[in-house]
């Protein structure tokens, strides 16, 4: 009996053990853990700043008609881009010139400039030889005349180069009595490649140079007419011709006598229109002796006219016999 209670007392107290062992490692606890609280939302996004617009890419129409105004407007201004043979071959002799012939080769090669380099005007080649032209030193450009140099000397005017003509070519330059010693071939083929267009506007206006270049292949395309030739064909049908008179002050040139129905731009008209002369009519440019109508025909083709010069001018040309076959070609006053 002993026995028995004692042994119920154990089994009492070991009964009371484990229930303050299983209280106090919570294995008793019932209760239920409140949910923790929800995540705060992410905040939105800020919207993405719009990507900045591409710049408009410059095209060769623009560049030939941005720099085809400047320079009409620098001529307007009283620059010539020329030089007469004296002061030419005074700045030849006393600085850094690099003189370019575009006369015939064989003419080149029985007497020209010392020292010049020769690509002929006929012929497209100098499309292709740009890179040999310095771009860091005066350019001098010499034809016959001074007419088709002056289409090179406008090109590479807009292509970025410092191109002046010689006036007047390889005439005006032996009528000065000036020396033309150097003989043999001098060809620009051989020369170094200097240059290359400093942005992207001078590669697009370089573009519309070669391309300008390129198209003189054939006498019949040096964009020239000649006195009787413009007059027959002006009499067979005026109206497909559009003729520029350049010769200026107007008071003492075109008003003293022009060819019926041309007229007259000065160069200040010519930067203010270049984009707005006829594209349905041949444009024929006179001045007093097709130098300066070189120039304007250059920038004229360079922007994509049907142009040429009147061979020698008006004055030295037109109303010259001895240009005409001895025609008295007419004149109008206002």
């Amino acid at each position: 009996m002993f026995k028995n209670k004692s042994f119920k007392a154990m089994l009492l107290a070991l009964a009371l053990v484990l229930s303050v062992t299983l209280v106090a490692c919570g294995g008793g606890d019932t209760s239920t853990t409140p949910d923790p609280a929800p995540a705060p939302a992410p905040a939105p996004e800020a919207p993405a700043a719009p990507e900045p617009a591409p710049e408009p890419k410059l095209t060769i129409a623009e560049v030939a008609l941005d720099r085809a105004m400047d320079f009409a407007a620098a001529r307007d201004a009283g620059e010539s881009f020329m030089k007469a043979p004296a002061a030419a071959w005074e700045d030849i002799q006393n600085g850094d010139i690099f003189v370019l012939d575009v006369r015939a080769p064989g003419d080149f090669a029985e007497a020209h400039i010392p020292g010049s380099y020769n690509v002929n005007f006929v012929g497209g080649e100098l499309a292709g030889l740009l890179d040999r032209i310095p771009s860091d030193k005066p350019v001098y450009v010499l034809c016959y005349s001074g007419q088709t140099a002056n289409q090179i000397n406008g090109a590479l005017n807009l292509a970025g180069f410092n191109s002046y003509a010689i006036t007047g070519g390889s005439g005006n330059w032996t009528r000065a009595e000036l020396p033309l010693e150097g003989t043999g071939d001098n060809p620009l083929a051989d020369a170094p490649v200097v240059s290359s267009p400093a942005s992207e506007a001078d590669e697009l206006a370089w573009e519309a140079a070669e391309e300008f270049i390129g198209s003189i292949v054939t006498p019949e395309t040096r964009n020239l007419i000649a006195p009787v030739a413009l007059y027959e064909a002006l009499e067979a049908n005026a109206n497909d011709f559009y003729v520029v008179d350049i010769r200026g002050p107007k008071a003492d040139n075109y008003d003293q006598g022009h060819i019926e129905g041309s007229y007259f731009y000065s160069w200040g008209d010519i930067a203010n229109n270049m984009g707005q002369f006829p594209t349905d009519k041949k444009i024929v440019v006179a001045c007093w002796s097709g130098n300066n109508a070189g120039q304007t025909v250059a920038l004229l083709r360079m922007n994509g006219y049907d142009a040429v010069s009147l061979l020698y001018g008006i004055n030295q040309g037109w109303m010259s016999p001895e240009r005409t076959n001895g025609q008295e070609l007419p004149v109008v006053t206002p």
